[in-house]
């Protein structure tokens, strides 16, 4: 989800920071230098750069689900005999939340 979610705002990353560095007056706004960088250097230079960035995403990604899901059934005080069953119940369990969040604002899903 990260990786796929940085490939989306990448490009608008890439405005802000020329936004950010050059020199007052080279552009009047975000339109402008979305379209000035699409102009002058091309589609792809809105993702120059992408490929390292989502290297760097990958082992953090990996990390975050590994104790995100060891925290959650730490917390249910599952045995380590049961720890795998009880993780991929959660993944289960997270991801039908996810999608009854999308269809019903929340509903039904405990947070």
């Amino acid at each position: 989800m990260f990786p796929c979610a940085q490939g989306v705002i990448y490009p608008m990353e890439v405005v802000q920071t020329r936004l950010a560095v050059s020199r007052p007056g080279t552009y009047s706004g975000i339109a402008d230098a979305l379209a000035k960088i699409v102009r002058l250097e091309g589609p792809r230079a809105l993702f120059r750069g992408l490929t390292p960035t989502m290297i760097g995403i990958l082992p953090y990604a990996g990390a975050h689900a590994v104790v995100t899901l060891d925290v959650k059934a730490s917390v249910l005080n599952v045995s380590s005999a049961q720890r795998g069953r009880a993780v991929s119940s959660l993944a289960y369990f997270d991801a039908s939340c996810q999608v009854q969040a999308r269809s019903m604002s929340g509903s039904g899903c405990a947070k």
